[in-house]
C-alpha cells in the first residue's frame, strides 16, 4: 500500500486562457458608438454632397455656355444675358436667396461682389451683368467675364452664401435711411 497521500492527487490543470471572442460588454459599447459615429459622418458627407448639387450643375451649365460661345453659336451679349439668368437661377431658386429675385443693376452687382469677395462686378468686367447688357453697342470683355463667372460660381456655398448676403443686406442702410442721414 502506498501511504503517500500526494500520489493520489490528480495533475494540475491550468485554466483556459481567455479568448478574444466574445468581447467584454465595454467593447460592445465602444463598437456601437464607433458605428454610430461612422454613420453620422457618412450622412454629413452625403448631405453636403447633395447640397452642392445645384452649384455643380451651375458650373456644368456655365461651362456649356462658355463652350457654345467659343464655337460662335452665342453672341457676346447673349452670353451675358444667359449667364445672368443662370446666376439668378442658382442664387434665387437653387440656393433660396429670395431677396435677390427683385434686385437688378447696382444691387445685383453688389450682391455678386459680396459672393465673389471682390469688386469686379460693380467696378470691373462684371458690370455687363447690370444694365449694360441691354445696350446693343456695349462690348463686354468676354474672356475676363468667363473667368469671373467661374470664380463666382466656385465661391458659392449652399448655406454660407445666403447667410453672408442676408447679413450684408441687413447691414446696408436703406435709401430712406441714407436720405435721412444726408438731411442731418
Amino acid at each position: 500500500m502506498n501511504n503517500d497521500p500526494l500520489a493520489q492527487l490528480r495533475d494540475i490543470r491550468l485554466p483556459v486562457e481567455p479568448d478574444w471572442w466574445p468581447p467584454a460588454f465595454g467593447w460592445w459599447i465602444v463598437a456601437a458608438l464607433t458605428l454610430i459615429g461612422l454613420i453620422a459622418v457618412a450622412r454629413l458627407f452625403i448631405d453636403a454632397y447633395k447640397a452642392r448639387r445645384p452649384i455643380r450643375a451651375a458650373q456644368t451649365l456655365m461651362q456649356n455656355l462658355i463652350d457654345e460661345h467659343s464655337h460662335g453659336t452665342v453672341t457676346d451679349l447673349d452670353f451675358a444675358h444667359h449667364s445672368n439668368a443662370l446666376l439668378k437661377r442658382l442664387l434665387v431658386v437653387a440656393l433660396d436667396i429670395g431677396p435677390l429675385a427683385k434686385t437688378s443693376n447696382t444691387q445685383w452687382l453688389q450682391a455678386l461682389d459680396i459672393i465673389s469677395k471682390s469688386n469686379d462686378f460693380t467696378n470691373g468686367t462684371g458690370q455687363i451683368l447690370g444694365l449694360q447688357r441691354f445696350d446693343p453697342s456695349s462690348t463686354p470683355n468676354i474672356t475676363d467675364l468667363k473667368q469671373l463667372l467661374l470664380k463666382l460660381i466656385a465661391c458659392a456655398h449652399p448655406t454660407k452664401t445666403k447667410q453672408v448676403l442676408l447679413q450684408s443686406l441687413l447691414q446696408q442702410p436703406s435709401p430712406k435711411q441714407k436720405s435721412e442721414a444726408n438731411h442731418d
